[in-house]
C-alpha cells in the first residue's frame, strides 16, 4: 500500500503497529515519525493499539504536542527543539537537522542550536564540511564553547585536516592551563580525550615523542584510559622502546582483556627482545 501511495499516513500508522506487534520497536518509531510528516496532527485511535509499549505512547504524546504548538505558533522554539530531540531519539537525523534549521532562521544568534545540527551532520551522516561549518558559527557566537572545539576537531581529523584538529586540541588546553586544577569544570570532561586525540595525531604526522607525552598526559587525568596506554604502547613500539611498549601493554590488557590489538603490540615487542 505504502510503495502505490507513499503519502498515506493511514497506511504508516497501520505499519507501524503491526511492526510493534512483531517486537520491531525502531521500526515502528520510524513509521511513526513519517505518518507525522504527512499529517502532523494525525487522529490515532483511542486505545492507539501499541498495547505493551508506554514508550511508543509517551513518543507519540510528546511529539503530537510539539506538532500543535507548531501549527498554532510558528515563532515558538520550544516545540522545535523538542521536536528536534525526538527525532535524533528515533534516527531521523535529516528531520532533526530540519527542525534545527528551522530555530537558526526564527533565531539565528544560539551557538547551541548551530552545535546540535553539526553534531547530527558531523556524527549521523558523516557531512563532515557541514559539520565544520555549524561548529564555526557557533564558535563565532561563543569563543569559548569547549564542546565545539573538540567535536570541530575530530571533524577536521575526519577529512584529514591534521593541522587543523590539533589546532582545535591546542585551543582546548590552552584554555585548561589558564586555570586551576579546581576551577575546570566542563574542561575536566573533554581534557584526557583532548590529549589522546591530539596524540593520535601526533602520531599520524610522525611526532613520536610529542604523541608519547599527549598520551601520558592523558593517563595522568585518567588513569584508568586503557586505549590511552595503548596507543602509547604502540608509539613506544615505533621508537623501538620495547621494554616500554611491553610495559604499557600489560596495563592496557589488565584494564581491558578484549583488546586484540594491544596483544599483537606486546607479542611484536617480546619479538623484537627475543622473549619467545
Amino acid at each position: 500500500m505504502i510503495e502505490k501511495n507513499p503519502r498515506n499516513a493511514r497506511a504508516f500508522y497501520y505499519r507501524s503497529v503491526a511492526r510493534e506487534n512483531t517486537q520491531d520497536h525502531s521500526g515502528a518509531i520510524a513509521d511513526i515519525l513519517s505518518l507525522l510528516d504527512l499529517e502532523p496532527i494525525f487522529n490515532f485511535p483511542a486505545k492507539w493499539n501499541y498495547p505493551d509499549c508506554e514508550e511508543i505512547h509517551e513518543f507519540i504524546r510528546i511529539l503530537t504536542e510539539c506538532n500543535k504548538a507548531i501549527d498554532y505558533h510558528t515563532l515558538l522554539l520550544e516545540p522545535y527543539h523538542k521536536r528536534a530531540e525526538l527525532k535524533e531519539a528515533a534516527k531521523d537525523y535529516a528531520g532533526a537537522i530540519a527542525d534545527y534549521t528551522k530555530i537558526i532562521k526564527l533565531k539565528p544568534g544560539n551557538s547551541e542550536t548551530y552545535f546540535k545540527r553539526g553534531k547530527n551532520k558531523d556524527w549521523h551522516l558523516k557531512d563532515y564540511p557541514g559539520a565544520i561549518e555549524d561548529y564555526n558559527q557557533a564558535l563565532k557566537i561563543d569563543p569559548e564553547f569547549i564542546e565545539a572545539y573538540y567535536c570541530r576537531g575530530i571533524a577536521k581529523h575526519s577529512i584529514g585536516d591534521l593541522k587543523g584538529a590539533i589546532d582545535d586540541y591546542n585551543q582546548i588546553i590552552e584554555m585548561a592551563n589558564q586555570l586551576d586544577s579546581e576551577d575546570l569544570g566542563e574542561l575536566e570532561t573533554f581534557l584526557d580525550l583532548t590529549y589522546f586525540n591530539r596524540a593520535i595525531l601526533r602520531k599520524e604526522s610522525g611526532e613520536f615523542q610529542s604523541a608519547v607525552d599527549d598520551y601520558t598526559f592523558a593517563i595522568q587525568l585518567n588513569p584508568y584510559f586503557s586505549d590511552a596506554f595503548s596507543g602509547r604502547a604502540s608509539v613506544k613500539f615505533e621508537m623501538k622502546d620495547f621494554s616500554g611498549a611491553i610495559k604499557d601493554s600489560t596495563h592496557a590488557i589488565k584494564m581491558d582483556k578484549e583488546c586484540a590489538e594491544v596483544y599483537h603490540i606486546r607479542r611484536k615487542a617480546k619479538m623484537e627482545l627475543k622473549k619467545f
